[in-house]
């Protein structure tokens, strides 16, 4: 991404996987000049991960920067900012400052260890993936962290005329999952999740209306998060209900005369014709 793509305004970069780029001492992926939000950003088995140019500075978070050679390379002016995000298996090191006089706010990450990064003079006893100087690394996580539980419709629609509905679920470092309406979670077990993700179909309860959709994941230490499907799930299976009020049944019209009438379906009413 280059300085020109500033033209576009503000940008997000979220849900982005890039696995097995870099080349020759590469990266995966290079921003020039602009600091787009980048949010569950995933470059795994890459040369060298995010590598930051002409004071290049996004805000980072919910990411995964896994098994490479740098993980995060800074230059000069560069300075992002780096929330719950993981760094693990990065051999060179996590995050590499290449203008430490200004420190890179790092905190609140898991960096591969429970005792942080190694730095040997900031965290002599860190066994993590290594960081430079001018890394702030305060706050460091102490366990792995479930990264952006999430469940969505696979296949979105205004409402849906049956209660069977397809889901997306995806949850990074979860290994189970399960599925409630309404976080109703009593006696509804865990069920393997396989790379973080699934696709399954899920019966919502009788009857129309709105319903409320939950997932729940957990990793192998009991951990769990709850995801919420955005605006749930609008089940609509019967026809309007269409009513004439006006004039009453069987009224002798002899003008013209204004017909009022109630219309009323669970997921609205487009559109009354009148024959």
């Amino acid at each position: 991404f280059e300085k020109s793509a500033q033209a576009l305004g503000a940008m997000t970069l979220e849900d982005l996987r890039i696995r097995y780029a870099g080349g020759d001492n590469g990266a995966a992926l290079t921003l020039r000049g602009v600091s787009p939000a980048l949010k569950y950003l995933q470059l795994t088995d890459n040369t060298n991960g995010l590598r930051l140019r002409e004071s290049a500075s996004p805000a980072i978070s919910g990411s995964s920067f896994l098994r490479k050679g740098y993980g995060l390379d800074a230059e000069r002016y560069s300075v992002p900012t780096i929330g719950s995000t993981q760094f693990s298996g990065n051999r060179e090191q996590a995050i590499v400052n290449r203008w430490p006089a200004v420190a890179i706010q790092a905190t609140g990450n898991w960096w591969g260890h429970s005792t942080g990064p190694r730095d040997a003079s900031g965290n002599p006893a860190g066994q993590g993936d290594a960081v430079s100087t001018g890394v702030n690394y305060a706050g460091f996580l102490t366990a792995v962290p479930l990264i952006n539980p999430s469940v969505r419709l696979a296949a979105p629609a205004p409402y849906f005329e049956q209660h069977r509905v397809a889901l997306e679920l995806s949850c990074i470092n979860a290994t189970e999952f399960r599925i409630a309406e309404n976080n109703a979670f009593t006696g509804v077990a865990f069920r393997p999740l396989s790379n973080g993700r699934a696709n399954v179909e899920f019966d919502v309860s009788a009857g129309d209306g709105r319903k409320a959709i939950h997932a729940q994941f957990r990793d192998p230490t009991g951990t769990v998060v709850t995801a919420i499907l955005a605006g749930g799930v609008l089940v609509d299976t019967q026809p309007p209900q269409v009513a004439i009020t006006s004039p009453a049944s069987g009224s002798l019209i002899r003008e013209a005369v204004t017909i009022e009438g109630d219309a009323r379906g669970v997921s609205g009413i487009r559109q009354v014709e009148i024959l």
